[in-house]
């Protein structure tokens, strides 16, 4: 069941096909794009910490 409006609540971890957090594993596949997500999000913040 999903709750009407869930998808604006939750920002950009609600966009269809967003593979942002541990919620959105159900597979090895999927595991695997979240990982990517999350090394990419600390790069790009440990590059905007160093200029």
């Amino acid at each position: 069941m999903q709750v009407p409006g869930w998808r604006d609540a939750s920002g950009a971890y609600g966009d269809e096909g967003a593979r942002r957090s541990i919620a959105d594993v159900v597979d090895g596949q999927t595991l695997l794009e979240v990982r990517e997500f999350k090394q990419a999000a600390k790069a790009a913040a440990k590059a905007v910490k160093g200029k």
